[in-house]
């Protein structure tokens, strides 16, 4: 028994493989898991390596007014010499 379109379109009916579709649902919602996954890794990893460099930073900032005195100091030294 066909249905009504495919008889005007004068085509067979293919039977719908229902375990074929649940197969290929359940492959794509495990690649797009995987994908998430490794996207939150990678995201994680980033920010761990934002914050090791904004912590570098930070103390490059607090060393910044050790070497301008050493500079000044210098400086004043060069003048008086």
């Amino acid at each position: 028994m066909s249905c009504t379109p495919c008889t005007k379109a004068k085509a067979a009916c293919k039977p719908f493989d229902t375990d074929k579709t649940h197969t290929k649902t359940r492959v794509e919602a495990v690649w797009r898991s995987k994908a998430r996954k490794t996207k939150q890794q990678m995201d994680m990893e980033w920010k761990v390596e934002v914050s090791r460099k904004l912590e570098d930073l930070s103390k490059l900032w607090g060393l910044r007014k050790d070497i301008w005195r050493i500079a000044v100091a210098v400086k004043e030294h060069s003048r008086v010499a």
